[in-house]
């Protein structure tokens, strides 16, 4: 009877101590990383509301001289926005003008160098 009641009992390994530090310092490290990019999301965030404010003011002090040209200007915009964006795709000589690579190129350089602050584990 003994026999069949150990046999029937599962095995449990512990695991492993050195798995168990890994992941310890793992969660330490995430948890340092989390603290040091909390003053860069409240940075980031305080940055775009003031702008946004500001953009706000700026268009309130101006709207006599701004909305007539926003009026006149977003009648056709779609359109003109989609005819242009075709025009761009479809021309193969876009694709080798240098001003468009110099800026496609700040535009990659932009996204590689700023990735690391945005991303968020």
């Amino acid at each position: 009877m003994r026999q069949i009641a150990q046999d029937s009992q599962p095995a449990t390994a512990l695991p492993d101590v050195e798995l168990i530090l890994l992941k310890a310092r793992f969660a330490e490290q995430q948890r340092a990383t989390e603290r040091a990019q909390k003053p860069l999301l409240i940075i980031e965030f305080g940055l775009i509301t003031v702008l946004s404010l500001a953009s706000i003011v700026w268009l309130f002090l101006n709207s006599a001289t701004v909305l007539p040209v926003i009026a006149d200007w977003s009648a056709d915009l779609l359109l003109q926005l989609g005819s242009a964006a075709w025009t761009l795709v479809s021309d193969a000589q876009t694709f080798s003008n240098p001003f468009f690579l110099v800026v496609a190129l700040l535009c990659v350089v932009g996204l590689a160098v700023a990735t690391p602050f945005l991303v968020e584990d």
